[in-house]
């Protein structure tokens, strides 16, 4: 009966730390992304609330002269 319970709590805990991994390097991609458009001046800016969240957006830079 505890052996049960031990390797039924084990098993939760490791899909637990798999989905948790999955989600980190996942993370760390959008990350490296968000961090390579950073120095790009052409980028458009990023914002990562929805339209409809209260929030306001930030103001848009001017864009660069194209000479």
């Amino acid at each position: 009966m505890l052996n049960r319970r031990v390797h039924d709590r084990t098993t939760h805990l490791n899909e637990k730390y798999e989905r948790l991994t999955a989600d980190y390097e996942k993370l760390c991609q959008i990350v490296m992304e968000i961090r390579s458009h950073m120095d790009d001046p052409c980028a458009p800016p990023y914002w990562i609330h929805s339209p409809g969240d209260d929030q306001h957006s930030p103001p848009l830079s001017p864009t660069p002269p194209l000479f």
